[in-house]
């Protein structure tokens, strides 16, 4: 992914701070604070993609931790059949972190983001700058 996002959104040209390790592990020993921490864990399966883990009190509060008063947490989540038990409780977890969670889904998508945060803008403010966004995007409409 990482390679990806240097090959088509050039983001060496951010200045991002990229960490590699085992995300989960890395965030409850961190010390540092983030405006955005973003979720993408997911490992393959035999027949699908599956999250290794849900998140624990401990994890919870070290992520609580390692945001700024005004960063945000986004997590990526695979929706349908399979994936429902996992997403409910994506939901109820921001629902009771967060004082303000939004949704992200696009039409035929099979994914879902939720964001949450103390503060979000609301989509209408930042509407005009989706169009500025490079975004990859997959050569099939459905997974885009």
């Amino acid at each position: 992914m990482i390679a990806m996002a240097r090959d088509f959104m050039d983001l060496d040209a951010i200045n991002a701070d990229i960490i590699t390790a085992d995300a989960y592990l890395w965030l409850l020993a961190n010390r540092h604070r983030f405006d955005v921490i973003f979720d993408d864990v997911y490992g393959v399966t035999a027949d699908d993609v599956a999250r290794p883990s849900l998140f624990t009190p401990q994890l919870a509060a070290a992520l609580r931790r390692s945001l700024l008063p005004s960063g945000i947490f986004a997590a990526n989540l695979v929706i349908g059949q399979g994936h429902r038990r996992v997403q409910s409780s994506f939901r109820r977890f921001f629902l009771s972190n967060f004082p303000v969670v939004r949704s992200i889904k696009t039409e035929d998508s099979l994914n879902e983001t939720l964001v949450g945060g103390t503060t979000l803008r609301p989509w209408q403010s930042i509407r005009s700058l989706a169009s500025s966004c490079l975004l990859y995007t997959s050569p099939s409409p459905r997974d885009r």
